[in-house]
């Protein structure tokens, strides 16, 4: 400790009575310190707390540890033991509470009393209605030429868009557009055959000769046989090449 903490608390001595009241005698009893024994230390102001007396057990020590009880909240002092105080110390224990829960209010005072309160209507006549051009994050060449260009033909697609997705909106699904097709079904060996014997002329009939000889006829029947040996001949080969 240092000497004008020692030379100031020297053969002081404080009794507690039965309320929980420090009797203090006026030769021995803590006075206020003089301006010489005190020096300023930064003051923060704190939330003011509500005080709360607590019971303190009678207890007789030359030193200043007081052992606390518990016991209830708030304890009526009588008025005799109130007067026993001496003047000496209350205006100081005063003035140091209603310092401690004055300053906030003080603070609070000179924090907010320039503020001036603005209506609606005042903020729409500050307000303006002009473009801001502030730069930093955008790009460095707003407002020029370049700019405005790039800026109308972005307008321009953007507007294409809209309309090319307005007129696709209204046409039909793509699966109602598409043109009806039959499923084309393989056609076989056999109907290849029969499409192509459709194809092949037939022979010419000649008419019949009543008065002629057995030797004309014969050669008559050979010539359609030979006529008809070449179509089917003909129409193998035909058969043949196809197939190959």
């Amino acid at each position: 400790m240092s000497s004008a903490f020692q030379e100031r608390f020297k053969n002081r001595v404080n009794y507690i009575g039965k309320q929980g009241v420090i009797e203090i005698e006026n030769s021995t009893g803590i006075q206020k310190p003089l301006n010489s024994q005190t020096f300023d230390t930064p003051f923060h102001p704190l939330k003011a707390a509500p005080l709360v007396e607590k019971i303190f057990d009678k207890f007789n020590t030359t030193s200043y540890a007081i052992p606390t009880s518990p016991g209830p909240a708030e304890i009526k002092i009588p008025e005799t033991q109130v007067r026993k105080q001496t003047q000496s110390a209350k205006p100081y224990l005063n003035n140091d509470q209603q310092t401690r829960v004055e300053m906030p209010t003080q603070q609070s005072f000179k924090a907010f009393g320039d503020f001036k309160p603005y209506t609606l209507q005042d903020y729409k006549t500050i307000k303006s209605d002009k473009y801001y051009e502030l730069g930093g994050l955008g790009p460095s060449n707003i407002g020029s030429e370049e700019w405005k260009r790039k800026k109308e033909m972005f307008e321009k697609r953007l507007s294409y868009g809209k309309q090319a997705m307005q007129v696709n909106s209204n046409l039909p699904p793509s699966s109602m557009r598409r043109p009806f097709k039959e499923p084309e079904m393989e056609v076989s060996k056999s109907e290849r055959a029969r499409q192509f014997a459709r194809v092949i002329p037939r022979p010419l009939i000649k008419e019949k000769k009543l008065n002629c000889d057995s030797t004309p006829a014969v050669s008559t029947v050979l010539e359609e046989l030979e006529q008809q040996h070449l179509a089917y001949k003909a129409s193998l080969q035909n058969l043949w090449t196809e197939y190959k």
